[in-house]
């Protein structure tokens, strides 16, 4: 998972500067192909309703119901006050995601225990300029 982890945050911050609002992130014309490319690399299984699954439940969190179900394409035609009341532009359909988006690359930049090393005890070191041995993080 590591490499997957590596070659989003590669992706995000090759991407991210000067990037227009209408540019695609991920250039993909074959989602099934590159899920198995991705899948591969990572050595994961990941599935795409899976994705939307993770999506779904990060989002739930972070922006209203009635955004949600419209950032999932879901159909509000039953639903009285989304669908006759409430309307959402583009702008706050890309605001949600990108507020998602914003989550999980935050997500992705934090260390797992892979990353870090604690070396047991010396997390308060006599070092004060935050080497190994005043953090505790084996070098």
């Amino acid at each position: 998972m590591d490499g997957m982890k590596s070659c989003v945050k590669d992706r995000f911050r090759m991407v991210r500067s000067g990037r227009m609002p209408e540019d695609v992130l991920f250039p993909i014309t074959d989602a099934r192909k590159t899920l198995k490319w991705i899948n591969a690399k990572a050595k994961t299984n990941v599935q795409g309703h899976g994705l939307r699954d993770t999506f779904a439940s990060i989002a739930e969190e972070l922006v209203s119901g009635g955004l949600l179900k419209r950032m999932l394409n879901h159909s509000v035609a039953g639903d009285v006050t989304l669908g006759h009341y409430v309307g959402k532009s583009e702008a706050q359909l890309r605001a949600g995601w990108q507020t998602v988006a914003d989550f999980i690359e935050a997500a992705a930049l934090l260390p797992t225990p892979d990353d870090v090393k604690v070396v047991a005890g010396a997390a308060f070191g006599s070092d004060p300029v935050g080497t190994s041995a005043h953090t505790g993080l084996a070098k």
